[in-house]
């Protein structure tokens, strides 16, 4: 009775030091390869149809909402500027939720720009721009919903990616 036993415990023991191994060696992948917060690009548009107008390209994203600060804004500008280095106009709308983003029918209806109907939803999360032409680099981001004013500061400082 011992012997099965003993085995039995010796193969527990082996389970749990390789599984203790591949704890650590998940985690050094993830220290490696992991970012510090979670956005997703939802959108990516660039204006190469007229010649005669700068190209400029716009980048929609959705960052949790937890990570929404000024110091994670510019590093998200920084990992997004360093992807997308041309053109030399970019502009990186930022939203927190999806309430936010319109849905494909949503995206398909003509939009008023004097319409006098306003999203409810709007006004409830932080949401950001981050835009650069050539070297001018600004960051506007509402610090805390609901917001009347946006906080604005210049990036050059703050982001060095070339």
């Amino acid at each position: 009775m011992r012997l099965p036993l003993l085995g039995i415990s010796v193969f527990v023991m082996m389970i749990l030091l390789q599984a203790d191994s591949w704890e650590q060696q998940k985690s050094k992948y993830r220290d490696w390869r992991s970012s510090e917060f979670r956005y997703l690009i939802y959108a990516n548009h660039a204006n190469f149809d007229d010649p005669a107008k700068p190209i400029q390209r716009q980048v929609y994203l959705l960052l949790k909402e937890k990570a929404f600060s000024a110091a994670n804004l510019k590093k998200l500008f920084a990992l997004i500027s360093r992807r997308f280095p041309q053109p030399d106009w970019l502009e990186v709308w930022v939203r927190t939720s999806l309430m936010q983003i319109g849905t494909p029918e949503e995206q398909d209806e003509p939009l008023i720009s004097e319409s006098p109907y306003i999203d409810p939803h709007e006004d409830e999360h932080p949401e950001a721009l981050m835009i650069r032409i050539q070297d001018n680099e600004i960051l506007r981001y509402t610090p805390s919903p609901p917001y009347i004013n946006m906080d604005t500061m210049s990036l050059r400082e703050a982001i060095h990616r070339r």
